[in-house]
């Protein structure tokens, strides 16, 4: 019975979804026609360069890698520990009992733990990291993009640039598998394999609350925006970009926070940026696509959408609006890979 109301439940909202697609592209379609924008402008005000360095990029990354590995190898002692005490409290009872030396090593993972052990370290992360950053960099919270100033214009652009980009990413992803046998994600086997209520509820906090704000945090809010300022240094210290030449001393007017941005005519336009600005956004999203290499060929896919999270990021300077889209895109895979295991399939 409650399998049902889930399959229901998740059958409604994949309409709702696709109903969004279907609705956002028309919009996007009679806009360009208009030859209107479909963006609208800075919605978050963050200063104009990043507070923090390449240390601050780096240690970041790092702690992400050491906090998942440290909870890891603390995880496999605990195990240990607990199944050797029950082995021993097993051979005080039956002497006849054999010592475990044959048996697989106490501790191994299964897929359920290492999405619980993965979850908890997000968690961490996202709790420690930001608070960090600002304490040794001075930064605020909408340096990191995360504002709740004009939240609705940033729930928005994340749902629609969600709406317009995920069927192009599945397109691309349907197109990639017909070249490349796929490997599937450790989440996909778990809720295949061991589908519960308990599978489904870890998945989806994993999938569309953890991951995004943690991956966005790490490559569109820390990342993206160094490589940007890098790029733009790079470039005027080698006086290559003629662009970049003309532009005026990072003090632009009001309503307009990010000198990267502002040309030389006095206009904003993120269909014009220069060569850096681009290079920071797709080199983000290579990074981006190559941590998820174990789940060939899906990372095509994902570099595709990195690059749109990329440029509604630049452009809004909104974190949420980049988190909603990767949460939507999570959303539908898990929602769909749940409705699979329900029926059977």
């Amino acid at each position: 019975m409650i399998d049902s109301l889930i399959a229901i439940t998740i059958r409604c909202l994949l309409a709702a979804a696709g109903t969004g697609v279907v609705v956002t592209w028309v919009w996007v379609v009679s806009r360009a026609s208009a030859r209107e924008s479909i963006l609208p402008g800075r919605l978050v005000d963050r200063s104009a360069v990043p507070p923090w360095d390449a240390l601050t990029v780096l240690g970041a990354f790092l702690a992400y890698a050491l906090l998942s590995m440290g909870l890891a190898d603390l995880y496999q002692v605990a195990t240990a520990r607990v199944q050797a005490r029950a082995h021993a409290h097993d051979f005080d009872h039956d002497p006849r009992a054999q010592p475990l030396a044959h048996d697989p090593a106490p501790g191994g993972f299964s897929n359920r733990e290492q999405m619980g052990v993965h979850a908890v370290s997000e968690i961490l992360l996202l709790a420690i990291l930001p608070l960090t950053i600002r304490r040794t960099t001075g930064a605020r919270w909408a340096d990191f993009g995360a504002s709740w100033v004009r939240w609705r214009g940033q729930v928005v652009l994340g749902l629609g640039a969600a709406c317009m980009t995920i069927p192009v990413c599945f397109l691309v992803q349907g197109l990639a598998v017909r070249v490349w046998n796929s490997n599937e994600h450790k989440m996909a086997t778990l809720i295949r394999e061991e589908y519960s209520l308990g599978t489904a509820a870890i998945s989806l906090l994993g999938a569309v609350v953890l991951a995004p704000a943690t991956e966005e945090l790490l490559f569109r809010a820390l990342l993206q925006r160094w490589l940007i300022g890098l790029f733009h240094r790079v470039a005027r210290s080698l006086d290559a970009i003629s662009v970049v030449e003309s532009m005026p001393d990072p003090d632009p007017p009001p309503g307009v926070s990010d000198p990267l941005e502002w040309d030389s005519s006095g206009k904003v336009s993120p269909l014009g940026w220069s060569l850096p600005t681009w290079l920071g956004i797709l080199v983000t999203a290579l990074g981006f696509a190559a941590v998820h290499a174990p789940q060939w060929p899906a990372p095509i896919s994902l570099f595709v959408f990195a690059v749109v999270m990329g440029i509604v990021f630049q452009h809004s300077g909104s974190l949420i609006a980049a988190i909603i889209m990767h949460a939507s895109l999570n959303a539908i895979s898990t929602l769909v890979m749940i409705l699979r295991a329900i029926l059977g399939d």
